[in-house]
């Protein structure tokens, strides 16, 4: 989740990132390989964002709306997973993504059976 949150960073908060990143390696908050992972993806995102962002430009909005709908349940997931806990999560989400997967189907079923009804 760490590694989403820093692709949609913007460019100017990576020094404030790093400052951060190397305050809690002194202080022992995290570790060598945490930092080391965090700096590395930093870099990766400076160097791929020319390239992410002519890409996100060329896609059409439609498919940016799926991109922007999935980044959202994601992150309420992973705000929610930290709050109630993985299993409990886990059930939420399942139970939602079964909703809406039989929407299209309720819809449309209850639009037929108001028609067989009259």
């Amino acid at each position: 989740m760490t590694r989403l949150l820093l692709a949609f960073a913007p460019e100017y908060l990576f020094p404030l990132i790093i400052t951060a990143i190397g305050f809690g390696l002194m202080v022992g908050l995290i570790t060598r390989k945490v930092a080391f992972g965090i700096i590395g993806s930093i870099i990766l995102f400076l160097l791929l964002s020319p390239f992410i962002s002519a890409i996100m430009e060329a896609l059409p909005f439609w498919v940016l709306l799926i991109i922007g709908t999935i980044f959202f349940l994601s992150m309420a997931r992973g705000v929610m997973n930290s709050l109630f806990g993985r299993g409990a999560m886990d059930h939420f989400f399942g139970n939602f993504l079964w909703a809406l997967f039989t929407m299209p189907f309720r819809i449309v079923g209850y639009i037929f059976g108001i028609r067989r009804g009259r």
